[in-house]
């Protein structure tokens, strides 16, 4: 998220001998004020508002000479992204359960009593260590690193153990007074339960289904093409414990398991044991003959 967030706001990108393949992955030098404006674009339903670093000058008796109202006349900002798109993402960052897995319940990602879109990010080697979230009102960017670029020690820092502490610190203060200010849903955004997999036979109504509500842009939660995860009778290769190689017909058996299937992949099975599986070329010509049979 953090590479591709700051391409709607970068501008150290202009050379392209520095930038390469590894781009989207965060492979490009960023600003940390580029940063600010590019998750803002988020914050700020799609439109990106550029920083305005002074708010106030007076003169030596007080007086004020400039005063920028944000308040009662915020800038407007230029459109770059849908609504529906940066509430999804915004919706996807608060997300406290969605990560979990990784940091645990109570980790530098959550203000108390406050609902806070938040990413991580950190380079290799850990030059660069990044935390940044933000409310519908409020945003605050943290980055920690050496000055002469070298690594940080890794027992000191990971990806919630750097910038984020100093991240939760300054938002724990900015929103100690804030009623909890959650994104504004855009009526071109819907919900609904969907399955942990979907049933094989689809006249079953799924009552027994085991899922979790999520929000879709409207028109695509019922889109196939968006891929799904479903659990159905494949054919395994006895000898792997995994779907058959292209062409082999011997000591098969069909079993149950949980697959997945999107545009590019066709039945990749969740369930079984992949260790020491060799890489494969996907053959995008031949992907619409694929059964599931050999």
């Amino acid at each position: 998220m953090i590479a591709p967030a700051s391409a709607m706001a970068t501008t150290t990108w202009q050379a392209p001998s520095r930038s390469g393949l590894s781009l989207p992955l965060g492979g490009g030098e960023v600003k940390m004020i580029d940063m600010a404006v590019a998750f803002g674009v988020f914050s700020n339903n799609g439109y990106k508002v550029g920083l305005n670093p002074i708010l106030k000058v007076t003169n030596y008796k007080g007086e004020i000479m400039v005063e920028y109202d944000f308040v009662q006349n915020p800038p407007k900002g230029e459109k770059v992204l849908p609504d529906d798109i940066t509430y999804l993402i915004s919706h996807i960052l608060l997300d406290n359960n969605a990560r979990m897995a990784a940091f645990g319940p109570n980790s530098a990602l959550v203000i108390p009593n406050q609902a806070v879109s938040v990413k991580t990010g950190t380079t290799d080697d850990l030059r660069d260590n990044w935390t940044i979230g933000y409310t519908p009102s409020f945003l605050t960017a943290t980055w920690v690193g050496n000055n002469d670029n070298t690594p940080m020690n890794p027992y000191l820092v990971s990806g919630v153990t750097g910038a984020a502490p100093i991240w939760n610190d300054i938002m724990r203060l900015v929103l100690a007074n804030q009623p909890e200010e959650w994104p504004k849903k855009p009526e071109s955004v819907t919900g609904g339960t969907v399955c942990t997999w979907a049933k094989s036979d689809p006249n079953n109504q799924e009552s027994d289904c085991a899922g979790r509500y999520e929000f879709f842009v409207q028109g695509t939660q019922k889109n196939s093409k968006n891929g799904r995860i479903e659990k159905k009778q494949i054919w395994i290769d006895k000898e792997t414990g995994r779907p058959p190689e292209e062409g082999k017909t011997e000591n098969l058996e069909l079993q149950e398991h949980i697959v997945a299937t999107d545009g590019l992949v066709f039945d990749y099975c969740l369930s079984c044991n992949h260790e020491n599986e060799p890489p494969k070329i996907i053959d995008l010509s031949a992907f619409s003959n694929k059964t599931t049979q050999p």
